[in-house]
């Protein structure tokens, strides 16, 4: 891995455990964190359009962990470092995949909102539940109603580092 690949995965994995430790409300249910609201997700996706599923995954994975490490709430688990996976492998296989790595808007949003939407939903609340016994109800609603503003608010993001930086379309640093 070449030496400015691994500095920019670095600060996308940095950004993520910021934005998800630090920049994000976390609410505790049961004693371990129920709902999370927040952008956190942000540094895996970019990863994921800008160097490929596999670093997406990679930064998802390692942002957990290292996330976890510096602010735990609750007990590790794994299965949460797989679902940060998840969503860096998902979003790039999207785009790469489906998109062919066009950027345009509709690329974007689908990247986005297709993990987040199956995480954010599904499986989070589902390990939730299955793990901790949290009632499906309390989770649900708040992940519903925060979900379009959180993706909307990625995308604008993705957008905006687009604008001001038109070079970071082929910012994908050769293996």
């Amino acid at each position: 891995m070449k030496t400015k690949r691994l500095a920019y995965l670095s600060l996308l994995i940095v950004l993520t455990i910021v934005l998800t430790r630090f920049a994000s409300i976390r609410i505790a249910i049961f004693g371990v964190e129920g709902v999370r609201i927040g952008i956190g997700s942000l540094g895996i996706y970019l990863a994921a359009l800008f160097f490929g599923p596999i670093d997406g995954m990679i930064v998802g994975a390692l942002s957990d962990i290292l996330g976890y490490w510096l602010s735990p709430m609750g007990p590790y688990m794994l299965q949460f470092t797989l679902v940060a996976a998840f969503r860096g492998l998902v979003s790039g296989l999207i785009f790469v995949l489906l998109f062919k790595r066009r950027w345009n808007l509709w690329s974007i949003t689908a990247s986005i909102a297709v993990p987040a939407g199956v995480a954010n939903l599904w499986i989070v609340p589902y390990l939730l539940h299955t793990l901790f016994g949290m009632p499906y109800e309390v989770m649900i609603v708040p992940r519903l109603i925060a979900l379009p503003f959180i993706v909307a608010l990625e995308v604008a993001i993705v957008e905006a580092v687009l604008k001001l930086a038109p070079d970071v379309r082929t910012m994908n640093v050769s293996k």
